[in-house]
């Protein structure tokens, strides 16, 4: 079952497509962590080291695993939902799921006429550079 929750996310991206989320969390306040999952769902066929994101679904920006946000995914008390998208590519194309482990929204695929993709990034959101 999808959690849309913010937590500490792992993914595990493999080779054959396949990748595992598994969600770290703390124990009511203890210095115990528990790890849950994973739960798995097909990817793309070998992801790109460097072609893996996070972005916010307002504001096309990416999500940082930085000090602010780990903060807040282990101190939350709030029931909003984050609104954020995980993007995936890899050689033969692109994935989009919502909320990190929820369902597939987008998908893409590109030919392999012209070679071997190498890289990818996000380059441009709501029409700004």
């Amino acid at each position: 079952m999808p959690d849309a929750r913010l937590r500490i996310r792992l993914i595990a991206l493999y080779a054959s497509g396949l990748h595992e989320i598994y969600t770290i969390t703390q124990s009511g306040g203890s210095a115990v962590w528990i790890c849950e999952g994973p739960i798995s769902t097909e990817g793309v066929v070998n992801p790109l080291s460097q072609g893996n994101f996070i972005i916010d679904c307002k504001s096309g920006n990416k999500w940082k695993a930085d000090r602010t946000r780990l903060s807040e995914s282990t101190h939350s008390t709030t029931t909003a939902i984050p609104r954020c998208a995980f993007v995936t590519c890899g050689a033969k194309g692109a994935k989009c799921f919502a909320n990190i482990n929820g369902e597939q929204i987008a998908k893409t695929e590109w030919g392999s006429k012209i070679g071997v993709i190498q890289g990818a990034q996000i380059v441009e959101r709501l029409g700004e550079w």
